[in-house]
């Protein structure tokens, strides 16, 4: 669906439909594209505005693009609640410029759209290795600077495909609760299962920051008990210094370049790694430093699948994430969790939109 606050048109982004039309012709589906609401569609009390929201969802639209200019963050919140709590995801958008193309701000609009949609557009292609993780799963917490929301997870199979999303547990503190890691591990094992027909042989488990006490004793256990194999790995943003290559001329003189993109060091007898997991633009490469608490799997192998993680960005057709993409949208989430200020509205959302992108 398609709500238009900006100008009143009842005419999609002219940018917009012919993306989607475009993917539709490629890969075989139908699209429908209803007029556009607009602002005299929208009601203005509260009650009025639930009924809004909800007809829409029961006529079948569970996904709309929403169409904004110099929208207030009150208003933005009032939309954005007022659609999750009627199970829709929702993208925002400015409107498109009239005096020059967008190509490139549409695309990522529509991926956006599509992610949010339950449709991912893009596939990683599995590491062939018996020890590599056919689930992933990351874990974040953030805060609103009262309440802490631990264990806000996403999972990914082997092949980057969205398994989805997790709601966390409102608590006090940053350490995540080792109960609640349990349940959203079973949880996700769950839907493993009913997707492919079987439960994993390996998962690797990513906890962004530092791995505390007890965090994931009970999760381990109770994996090792099904003979499930298991990895868990932390990821630290900072601490890791800066990342550069030094070469001399022929002349004697010194340069100085940023490591590529992809570069690993391993330190074995540490069990960690640097990783540059994206390139550099402006400034120095900023490594992240993973640390294998728990597993047997590999260090190598821990690195490329990290790496490749890094890489995946279905919201995106231009750039990735430092982080590996599992940890990027459980940090996303949780920061949605916060502007939303509670995980209610959420309740009604399918766990297979990437509402956070």
């Amino acid at each position: 669906g398609c709500l238009n606050l900006a100008d009143n048109s009842i005419e999609y982004p002219a940018e917009i439909r012919l993306c989607l039309e475009n993917i539709a012709r490629s890969t075989g589906v139908e699209i429908s594209l209803e007029p556009p609401r607009i602002n005299r569609d929208v009601p203005r009390g509260a009650i009025e505005q639930q009924i809004f929201w909800a007809d829409w969802a029961e006529s079948g639209i569970k996904t709309i693009l929403v169409i904004g200019k110099n929208l207030r963050k009150d208003q933005w919140q009032k939309i954005r609640v007022g659609a999750l709590q009627a199970g829709i995801a929702t993208q925002f958008m400015r409107p498109m410029s009239k005096t020059r193309r967008e190509e490139h701000r549409a695309k990522n609009i529509v991926l956006g759209l599509l992610a949010k949609a339950a449709w991912q557009s893009v596939r990683l292609e599995p590491i062939d290795h018996p020890q590599a993780a056919e689930l992933v799963i990351g874990f974040d917490t953030g805060t609103n600077r009262d309440l802490y929301y631990g264990t806000a997870a996403f999972a990914v199979l082997a092949d980057g495909q969205s398994l989805g999303w997790e709601l966390p547990n409102v608590q006090r503190g940053e350490t995540l609760s080792g109960e609640a890691v349990w349940q959203t591990v079973s949880s996700l094992l769950l839907r493993f299962n009913r997707v492919c027909k079987r439960l994993p042989k390996q998962l690797l488990l990513m906890r962004d920051g530092l791995i505390q006490d007890d965090e994931f004793e009970r999760t381990i256990a109770a994996l090792e008990e099904k003979g499930i194999g298991i990895d868990v790995i932390g990821v630290r943003k900072s601490g890791a210094g800066r990342m550069g290559i030094r070469s001399v001329s022929d002349e004697g003189l010194y340069s100085y370049n940023n490591a590529p993109e992809g570069t690993i060091i391993l330190m074995e007898e540490e069990k960690s790694f640097l990783l540059v997991g994206a390139s550099v633009y402006m400034g120095s490469a900023r490594p992240l430093r993973v640390v294998h608490e728990y597993g047997n799997t590999p260090l190598e192998l821990i690195a490329r699948q990290t790496y490749q993680q890094c890489q995946l960005h279905p919201a995106s057709g231009y750039s990735h994430a430092r982080l590996p993409w599992v940890l990027h949208l459980a940090d996303k989430s949780s920061r949605e969790f916060q502007k939303v200020g509670s995980i209610a509205p959420f309740q009604h959302l399918d766990r297979e939109k990437l509402f956070s992108v």
